[in-house]
């Protein structure tokens, strides 16, 4: 089932060229995208750009973001490590991400590509949403606005993503 999603990447300052893979995040590396509410409130500053980008994601993982689980760690991932890896592998999955900066590498990208995905889509409810592309040539960049802009496109209303 292929999605093209639209989503929005707010940046820390004026975003110059293609839209950079992140090497470890909430869902691991990617490229990352979500609703328009969460770009604006991940951009940066008064010089930060926020990007309008479609995500060609073919089959994606899809999950509801759950931030209810037995770990002493505010990850809404933990219920998506415990599906995709057995049980050993979560342990160590888990650990490594607890110990360090809280979030996940390459091992979730691997193990989701070894299952057939490439990409991800997080439902975090009420129109909230983030999405994860594996591949730069999933990404096509739509338009690019200042925050003030970005900050006017959310009234009256919040983008939503589509439906799990």
């Amino acid at each position: 089932m292929e999605a093209i999603i639209t989503c929005f990447h707010g940046g820390k300052e004026t975003i110059v060229g293609p839209l950079r893979v992140s090497n470890r995040g909430t869902f691991g590396s990617g490229y990352y995208g979500g609703d328009l509410a969460c770009a604006v409130e991940f951009c940066g500053g008064d010089d930060a750009d926020l990007i309008c980008l479609e995500m060609d994601i073919k089959k994606p993982f899809r999950y509801r973001a759950n931030f209810d689980h037995e770990l002493d760690f505010d990850s809404p991932a933990v219920d998506m490590i415990n599906a995709i890896f057995g049980p050993e592998e979560q342990s160590d999955v888990l650990a490594t991400a607890m110990q360090s900066d809280g979030y996940f590498g390459n091992e979730v990208q691997e193990r989701l590509l070894e299952l057939g995905y490439d990409g991800i889509f997080v439902d975090y409810g009420e129109g909230a949403f983030e999405s994860v592309a594996f591949f730069p040539d999933q990404i096509h960049h739509v338009s690019t606005h200042t925050l003030e802009e970005a900050k006017l496109m959310l009234r009256p209303h919040a983008t939503k993503g589509p439906a799990l």
